[in-house]
C-alpha cells in the first residue's frame, strides 16, 4: 500500500485514505505528504452494510459522518479488498466517479458460512463488475476472481505483493555471528505469522529431517501468545533450531533475511477463516514472503500449489514439496547448485516480483479514467 500511495502522489494525486483502526486503539500513521488519513473502527464500517445493494448506505453514511469528509467531490474511488469495495462502491456511484478495485484477498462463495460473509460477497461481486480497473497480483489469481465474480479479463492490471528492490550493506553472516554458528552452516528460514495457513504445523515433522549441515531459523515478527510460544519453544530445544521474535524494521528485516540461505513457504489452505481456503491455494504472486526471499537471492522450498509451482519451475529458484520425506533431498539439491538457484531467485524477482514499474503503469491507467 505504501508504494501505491507514493506512486499516486508522485503522479499528482491528492489522496484521502480511509482505514480500519487497530483494535488496540493505537493511531494509524502513514507519513506521506498529500495523503490525508482517516481511521474508522471496523464496527463503524460494518454498521453501514446495507441489507441489500442500494444507495441507502450513502444516506446512512452521510447522516453518520459529522465532518462530511466522506462526501467531498472525489474524482476517483479505490476500494481495497471486499470490504473496501463494498464501502466505496456506493460512494462512487453517488458521486458519478470511476471505481477501482484492488484485490489482495480473494473470498469464494462456497467457503462462506455466515449471512454477513455472504452479504459481503454479494456486494463484492456487484461492485467489482462495475469497477473500471482491477489490480491483482498475477494471472493465477485473476483467473480465480474472473470465474468467481463473472468478470471480463480486460480490466486487470498486475502488481505483485512485494517490496521495492533493496540493497543491504550488512554482513552476509549476520545471523551466524549473532548466534555463534559456523560459516558453512546452511540457514533455512521460516518467517511470518503463526497462522495455520502459514504451515507452522509442518515444522515438527521437518525438524527431525534437517541435515546436520543445516539450522532452521524461526522468526516471528511479533511476540508469540503463551500456547504458541510453548509450541515454538519446544521446537527450539533441538540443537539445530533457533527462535527469534524481535520486531525488525524493513531494513533490519531485509538484512536478517539476506543473511540466511534458503526460505520456507509452507502455505496450506486451512479453511479456518474465509480468506484461508482457496485464497491460499491460489496464492501465486500474493506471497510477500516468497518475494522477500527472491529479493535477497534465497531459493525457496514451498508447498506444491498451482501458482508457486509454475514459478519455481520457470526460474529454477526453488523446489516444491509434496511429501515431507523429500525435504532432505530438496535441501541437498539446492546446496549442490546453490549459485544457480540463488541466481534464479534474483531473476524471478527482477522479472516478475519487482513492483515499481507495474505499479507506475497501474497508476497511469487509473489516472486516465
Amino acid at each position: 500500500m505504501i508504494l501505491l500511495l507514493e506512486t499516486m502522489v508522485a503522479a499528482g494525486f491528492d489522496v484521502t485514505l480511509f482505514v480500519v483502526r487497530a483494535q488496540n486503539g493505537n493511531p494509524v500513521t502513514i507519513g506521506i505528504d498529500r495523503v490525508d488519513l482517516h481511521g474508522f473502527s471496523e464496527r463503524f464500517i460494518r454498521a453501514f452494510q446495507p441489507p441489500n445493494i442500494t444507495s441507502s448506505i450513502v444516506l446512512k453514511l452521510r447522516k453518520a459522518s459529522r465532518s462530511g469528509i466522506l462526501f467531498r467531490p472525489y474524482d476517483l474511488y479505490v476500494g481495497v479488498d471486499p470490504m473496501g469495495i463494498a464501502f466505496t462502491g456506493p460512494l462512487a456511484r453517488a458521486a458519478d466517479s470511476p471505481l477501482v478495485y484492488i484485490s489482495f484477498e480473494l473470498i469464494f462463495s462456497d467457503e462462506l458460512i455466515t449471512s454477513q460473509e455472504k452479504l459481503l460477497k454479494n456486494q463484492e461481486v456487484f461492485w467489482s463488475q462495475r469497477a473500471r480497473r482491477i489490480l491483482i497480483q498475477d494471472e493465477e489469481r485473476r483467473d480465480a476472481l474472473v470465474r468467481e465474480n463473472d468478470l471480463g479479463d480486460d480490466v486487470f492490471s498486475y502488481v505483485p505483493v512485494s517490496r521495492r528492490p533493496t540493497s543491504i550493506d550488512r554482513p552476509k553472516h549476520l545471523v551466524r555471528e549473532q548466534f555463534g554458528l559456523p560459516v558453512d552452516q546452511t540457514l533455512i528460514l521460516f518467517t511470518g505469522s503463526f497462522s495455520t495457513f502459514n504451515g507452522y504445523l509442518l515444522l515438527p515433522f521437518i525438524v527431525p529431517k534437517l541435515p546436520e549441515s543445516c539450522t532452521l531459523v524461526i522468526h516471528s515478527r511479533t511476540s508469540l501468545a503463551s500456547r504458541m510460544g510453548c509450541f515454538v519453544e519446544q521446537l527450539s530445544r533441538s540443537h539445530n533450531v533457533l527462535l527469534t521474535s524481535k520486531p525488525l524494521d524493513p531494513m533490519e528485516y531485509g538484512a536478517f533475511v539476506s543473511s540466511c540461505d534458503i526460505g520456507l513457504a509452507l502455505y496450506q489452505a486451512s479453511y479456518d477463516n474465509m480468506m484461508h481456503g482457496k485464497n491460499i491455494y491460489h496464492i501465486g504472486l500474493a506471497s510477500g514472503k516468497i518475494a522477500d526471499y527472491a529479493c535477497f537471492g534465497l531459493p525457496t522450498i514451498c508447498t506444491r500449489l498451482p501458482g508457486t509451482e509454475a514459478y519455481m519451475k520457470q526460474y529454477k529458484c526453488g523446489e516444491c514439496i509434496e511429501d515431507l520425506c523429500d525435504f532432505p533431498a530438496m535441501v541437498k539439491a539446492i546446496q549442490n547448485k546453490y549459485d544457480i538457484y540463488s541466481a534464479g531467485a534474483r531473476r524471478f524477482f527482477s522479472e516478475r516480483l519487482d513492483p515499481v514499474k507495474p505499479m507506475a503503469t497501474f497508476v497511469e491507467e487509473i489516472n486516465g479514467l
